[in-house]
């Protein structure tokens, strides 16, 4: 499968139809591109957590806006960023 590139909203203006295109993915290792993320917020992060919950993730990369959300809100460690 090709690799999920995250637009660079990623916000509860964006999830509702990001899971309605993502949530038949389970059960696969999903390679992420976050690179091109500029915001998020925590309908962002739930989202990422709900693929991680149903996908192994695997980062092929990661916005500086991205890794501090998730740091600040605890789940960096769930999401498997490196």
């Amino acid at each position: 499968m090709a690799p999920l590139t995250l637009p660079q909203r990623l916000d509860v203006g964006q999830a509702p139809s990001l899971w309605s295109q993502w949530r038949d993915l389970s059960q696969q290792q999903l390679q992420l591109d976050g690179g091109s993320v500029e915001q998020v917020d925590v309908a962002g992060l739930q989202l990422l957590l709900r693929l991680g919950a149903a996908n192994s993730l695997q980062w092929l990369a990661v916005s500086e806006p991205l890794k501090n959300a998730a740091s600040l809100a605890g789940v960096d460690t769930l999401l498997a960023l490196p």
